[in-house]
């Protein structure tokens, strides 16, 4: 759509994904769907993905920074506002919340948190994100979203500890640590391999 779509009709999508994607999780939850139904079901999660692309544009655009910039005081207070909220989802609350509201608050605080660093940051908020490891692990961050589920399993069931990893001891503790380990060995590999060699070459080919 990014490719073939003009910017006006872009942000119409983006408009219907971000307030369509919260409706739909909210009638498919009332209707007794779960979160292994919800959560990795792409239309229910579209509205995540659009703010990225919201973002992307507005700071690509002087206009819509320059607002940002005018308004950043009172941007900063609702991002603030949203990440209170966020510890409502840890133990409080069921799943027709998080499933329905939850997830749009989640995505809206770090929707305004990336634009807000990028267009209108405060200094010690940029200087505290500027430390190398942090830009390392966000560097490596999608292969260990990707892969960390299916390395901690494997080791559990390598070493006869069950299919369903946690905590118990010291051995499930250090099955635990060294598949966080061979998570980020892993990741690092494919970054230098892989995705690294594929950003390079679309940046080479693709203008838009």
């Amino acid at each position: 759509m990014v490719r073939f779509f003009s910017r006006r009709a872009l942000l119409a999508i983006l408009g219907i994904c971000v307030l369509g994607a919260p409706l739909l999780r909210t009638a498919l939850v009332m209707n007794g769907w779960g979160f292994e139904q919800v959560y990795p079901l792409l239309p229910c999660r579209a509205d995540a993905l659009a703010l990225g692309v919201f973002a992307a544009i507005i700071v690509r655009s002087e206009d819509a920074k320059a607002w940002f910039k005018e308004h950043s005081r009172l941007l900063y207070a609702c991002m603030l506002a949203l990440f209170a909220a966020t510890p409502t989802m840890l133990k409080w609350t069921n799943y027709r919340y998080v499933g329905t509201a939850g997830y749009s608050i989640l995505d809206l605080a770090y929707f305004l948190f990336i634009v807000l660093l990028l267009v209108a940051p405060i200094p010690l908020m940029k200087r505290a994100l500027r430390a190398r490891w942090l830009g390392w692990l966000g560097m490596i961050s999608y292969c260990v979203y990707l892969i960390h589920e299916p390395v901690r399993e494997g080791l559990f069931l390598l070493f006869g500890l069950g299919d369903h990893p946690g905590i118990t001891g010291l051995t499930t503790a250090l099955v635990t640590v060294a598949a966080l380990a061979m998570t980020f060995a892993i990741a690092q590999l494919s970054w230098l391999v892989l995705e690294k060699r594929m950003i390079r070459r679309a940046h080479l080919r693709y203008q838009y």
